[in-house]
């Protein structure tokens, strides 16, 4: 399977390079590109690991995209680089202060009807492309060290995907396949094309909109998917929408095109091991799901316990070895008197250890092996909780052995 390492904060640079090789690629949102121009390019430059740039285009479009993004320095750099030309914007000139201008940011959101000529939707379609090719290579200079990367353009390119449709009628739709359709004829020799399928978590129940949804996605010239079911978390979500979730995966498949899950857990991993998903991304100790109707923040304090395969606070991380006479964790940041007391880069890098080994379980070892797995932890709680005190830590486990029950994997 492949994973993609999700890169969204300065201080995860070592431990991405670090542990590079376990990686398919690196994805950085357009965001925090252009709020940290110059550091991040020049660190996709040298980390010398395949890049994908999210042009995160649905910032601009959601229905609450100005209250929740507008203030942000990232925002009228982003909507200049895209929309130049499409919406009147006012330019920064060279003797105006860049504060002054940044506090007149665009007030408008963008809307369906913005693209409903021709000429302006391959514009738009063109500059969100044209984004990714060159980003980061303008930004990097003469970086020598630049010409020795095995690619200096992106791994895949992503159309603009100006929604997470929330509605079976949703009139972006249409516009977001036209999007897809037009990067297919702007795209180059060699290049990739793999649009972002985003859709709010409650429309996995409606299979007449599922698919419409594949049929409408099956696209010629399309190499891959990347999906986004909108605030999908692994470990919250009940039987049913864990079952319909690897349902769209299933009927999507049937295109026969990779499926990267944009953002995933564990049981992504599982999905990716036994071929119904081809791979999944996430960040370090975050970005297994995402609301986009949120804004976003750093890792948590918390701790990955493996056996429940998520993180658990960390002031409790002592209590649930005891109780369970779990193994503590033999790495090299664990080896502290008080994991309560672990620092946090310290609790980053032991969660990619201990990912990187639940990906080589998956790999080496069946859906039954799995599922096998899966029952040893719920006897294990069983025998050590049955009060059910601490059952808050992993309900998840018993909901994931179900749909995986019937499921009908052959591998």
């Amino acid at each position: 399977m492949d994973w993609y390492m999700r890169f969204n904060i300065m201080r995860e640079r070592p431990l991405i390079n670090r542990y590079k090789d376990n990686f398919a690629g690196i994805i950085v949102d357009a965001h925090v590109l252009e709020s940290f121009a110059g550091a991040t390019s020049r660190f996709l430059s040298t980390v010398k690991k395949p890049f994908i740039i999210d042009p995160v285009t649905y910032k601009f479009s959601t229905y609450n995209s100005l209250q929740l993004f507008s203030n942000k320095r990232w925002y009228p750099k982003l909507f200049t680089k895209f929309y130049d030309g499409i919406i009147e914007i006012k330019e920064l000139n060279e003797d105006e202060d860049e504060n002054e201008f940044l506090s007149e940011r665009p007030a408008i959101r963008i809307e369906p009807e913005h693209f409903e000529d021709e000429k302006i939707l391959k514009n738009y379609v063109n500059k969100v492309l044209s984004y990714q090719r060159t980003r980061v290579s303008e930004e990097s200079g003469d970086l020598k060290i630049f010409e020795d990367l095995p690619q200096s353009t992106p791994l895949i390119l992503i159309p603009p995907y100006d929604i997470i449709m929330k509605s079976i009628n949703d009139e972006w739709l249409t516009m977001n396949v036209e999007f897809v359709k037009k990067a297919i004829q702007l795209k180059n020799k060699d290049e990739k094309i793999f649009p972002v399928i985003a859709i709010y978590k409650d429309l996995i129940h409606r299979d007449d909109f599922i698919n419409n949804l594949v049929t409408k996605y099956n696209i010629d010239g399309v190499d891959g998917y990347f999906v986004w079911v909108s605030d999908f978390k692994e470990t919250r979500e009940d039987q049913n929408y864990l079952s319909n979730y690897f349902d769209f995966f299933r009927k999507l498949k049937s295109n026969n095109k990779p499926i990267i899950n944009f953002y995933g857990g564990y049981m992504s991993m599982v999905a990716s091991s036994t071929n119904i998903l081809d791979g999944f991304s996430s960040a370090i100790g975050y970005g297994e799901y995402r609301n986009p109707f949120t804004e976003g923040g750093p890792a948590p304090e918390q701790y990955y316990l493996d056996l429940f395969h998520t993180n658990v606070p960390k002031d409790e991380v002592n209590s649930l070895l005891t109780i369970t006479n779990h193994p503590r964790c033999n790495c090299e940041k664990c080896q502290i008197e008080d994991l309560e007391e672990i620092e946090l880069m310290d609790s980053l890098e032991h969660l990619l250890l201990t990912k990187i080994k639940e990906l080589q379980f998956l790999n080496s070892h069946n859906i039954n092996q799995i599922k096998q797995e899966l029952q040893n932890i719920i006897q294990t709680m069983e025998h050590v909780d049955e009060d059910h005190n601490l059952i808050t830590h992993y309900r998840h486990i018993s909901r994931w052995l179900e749909v995986l029950n019937n499921l009908d994997i052959k591998r």
